[in-house]
């Protein structure tokens, strides 16, 4: 499940570049069917990076096989050409990387990608070549045991990437001692608007979050010349951050009620229409916004999707390694966090996604066994095993009785 609150807007941040423009374009138009797939699963707010998790599981697919590869194909909206795929995320990473920021050399947009690997995992040396080729992912030996110092390591190379706009990305205990690799990939993006707004024209007003339900939040405004499309029930506008290479597109349904309507009529090739609508005069009013919802576990919203074997035991991501010793492996948990914040200047936004790999044998197998369920009253006791002392013996009747105090009555003088 994606983070959520309430709002009418979808936020989309398109990458304004020639590969963009086209809608058949494998890797854009896997990354836009991602990114509105996962919209569908959520109710209220929702903050996604699907540029940040095609980047990270692209790079599973590559080592996907059978009915694993086929299900994440169409869940994950990939063409038939994968070569197409790897070389058109490639791109993208690189366009961003080309971005530069107030004529400094500074980069605005930045994707890195990172291999956590355990030792002696023997991975596939074709793999390894094209993840290192088309992803730039350069493997990081990592000692997952103990798992809270390899959740330290790779938080902090996630922090360090996102200038800790994502302090983390793994939950605690999420990493276990048979995890044999994590792929991780971090997003980083600050621009300031190319005009911004004035912020005396920002004003306190209702934003209607339901049907007869408003708060009042800042709005800011601004009038500017900008693409914009009127559709069937909704209007499109956007709005170029400096440099006109990005740019903050809006989606808004002319019925405050019709949003469920809107987004099932969003695709891919809609989306791509957005870099090359025609220009209108606009007046935008646009809420500040600030959104950090902690990292989420994916594979639920995979699976609705239809990838589902990659998380079991009938997994096939042999591509990646091979070994009948150690076990071949299975994709434990997929972890993303997103991070935005828009005001009158600009917005800074950062995204982190972490696959976490371990062996299929180390998943724990079904056995005969007999269920101890603390779920009422039990007596417990803490005990000296070389002697069967017990140091203390207790009961629980009420794991969270009410706190009251005690009042002692004053000694009469």
């Amino acid at each position: 499940m994606i983070f959520s609150l309430a709002s009418r807007i979808i936020l989309v941040l398109a990458l304004a570049s020639p590969l963009a423009h086209a809608a058949g374009d494998p890797a854009t138009a896997a990354v836009n069917h991602l990114g509105l797939a996962l919209l569908r699963e959520t109710k209220g707010n929702a903050l996604v990076s699907p540029w940040s998790l095609q980047q990270a599981l692209a790079m599973v697919y590559a080592g996907a096989h059978g009915k694993t590869r086929d299900e994440m194909t169409a869940a994950l909206g990939y063409s038939a050409d994968e070569a197409e795929l790897h070389k058109g995320l490639k791109c993208l990473r690189e366009a961003g990387d080309a971005l530069a920021k107030d004529g400094q050399g500074s980069k605005p947009l930045r994707t890195a990608n990172r291999l956590f690997v355990a030792a002696n995992l023997p991975l596939k040396t074709e793999w390894l070549d094209l993840t290192k080729r088309f992803y730039g992912a350069v493997p990081q030996s990592l000692n997952f045991a103990p798992p809270s110092a390899a959740t330290r390591a790779i938080d902090d190379w996630v922090a360090e990437q996102t200038d800790r706009l994502i302090p983390s990305v793994i939950p605690d205990g999420a990493l276990k001692r048979d995890t044999k690799l994590v792929i991780a990939n971090a997003l980083y993006f600050d621009l300031p608007w190319d005009e911004l707004f004035t912020k005396e024209l920002t004003k306190t007003e209702p934003f209607f979050t339901a049907p007869g339900r408003s708060k009042n939040v800042p709005l800011m405004f601004k009038q500017h010349r900008q693409r914009y499309a009127h559709k069937d029930g909704f209007q499109i506008a956007t709005l170029p951050y400096a440099g006109e290479q990005v740019q903050f597109v809006v989606v808004l349904p002319d019925d405050a009620n019709d949003l469920a309507k809107v987004e099932a009529a969003l695709t891919t090739d809609l989306m791509a229409e957005c870099t090359s609508m025609s220009r209108a005069e606009l007046r935008l009013t646009l809420p500040r916004l600030k959104m950090e919802p902690p990292s989420m576990p994916m594979k639920e919203s995979l699976e609705k999707l239809g990838m589902k074997s990659a998380f079991s035991d009938g997994a096939d991501l042999t591509g990646i390694w091979h070994s009948e010793a150690l076990g071949n492996p299975m994709i434990d948990e997929i972890f993303h966090r997103t991070f935005v914040e828009l005001d009158e200047n600009g917005t800074k936004a950062a995204a982190s996604t972490a696959v976490i790999l371990r062996p299929k044998n180390g998943v724990p197998r079904e056995v005969p066994h007999m269920a101890v369920r603390c779920d009422h009253p039990f007596v417990f006791a803490i005990q000296h095993v070389p002697t069967g002392a017990c140091l203390f013996v207790g009961r629980v009747a009420d794991p969270e009785p009410a706190m009251s105090a005690t009042v002692r009555n004053k000694p009469k003088k």
